[in-house]
């Protein structure tokens, strides 16, 4: 198989969490979500983890990061948006990634995703020797309406719908050619790099994941990552 890196944005402040610190600085179980990201992918077999960090970050330096994790560790200056960093990452490895290798994205604020659940997307994008790439994914289970302001429009047929969560993975001339020029071209901001990838005419890949791959995006979320990872740990 080819080499895999992985890309972890952690630069976003995380407005809709109120708080005054990161997300990813937050503190669940006696560690940061950042801290329990790491130590998820730190299990796969991957070359380097490319951490892309705010370049003012003050709360970085003041964690203990095992020695086993920081001899893989990159960390990259941040953008003002998710896909600038993620550029970003992609531009560090210019001189350490071949363009047939493996690249993940994964959102600093997803501490609760599984391993399994990665390696069967990078085992089903090798075994179907994918040229492109994949994202990991789950099904949708609440009826979905459209709306215009407060009044529902329509009901989405919700077996034709797919719910996008991360890691990503793209090969990496693929991913760095479509996130240039989706981000030179659009004039929408580019929120994931499927949508990049979309947006160069070129397929996309699902392998469904989890459905405890939860974002930590406001704070109810915060407990519910709490018992996801509880019983992770068990």
């Amino acid at each position: 198989m080819s080499d895999v890196w992985v890309i972890i944005p952690a630069a976003g402040v995380g407005k809709r969490m109120s708080t005054n610190i990161p997300k990813q600085y937050l503190t669940v179980l006696g560690k940061t979500i950042l801290e329990h990201t790491l130590d998820k992918f730190i299990q796969l077999d991957t070359q380097k983890i490319l951490l892309v960090l705010d370049e003012h970050d003050d709360w970085f330096h003041t964690l203990t990061i095992p020695d086993s994790i920081k001899q893989r560790l990159h960390i990259v200056p941040g953008g003002a948006e998710r896909c600038e960093s993620v550029l970003n990452g992609l531009h560090a490895l210019n001189d350490m990634a071949s363009d047939r290798d493996w690249v993940l994205v994964h959102d600093v604020a997803r501490p609760c995703v599984q391993m399994d659940d990665v390696r069967q997307l990078l085992a089903y994008l090798h075994e179907q020797q994918i040229d492109v790439g994949g994202v990991l994914a789950s099904s949708v289970n609440n009826t979905l309406k459209r709306v215009d302001g407060a009044l529902v429009d329509c009901t989405i047929d919700r077996g034709s719908v797919i719910e996008a969560l991360t890691p990503q993975a793209f090969r990496y001339a693929v991913l760095l050619n479509a996130m240039t020029t989706a981000m030179q071209d659009s004039n929408v901001l580019v929120t994931d790099e499927a949508m990049a990838i979309e947006y160069a005419g070129l397929p996309v890949h699902v392998s469904l994941s989890s459905r405890t791959n939860i974002k930590l995006t406001e704070p109810d979320d915060l407990v519910l990552v709490e018992s996801i990872l509880a019983h992770q740990l068990l």
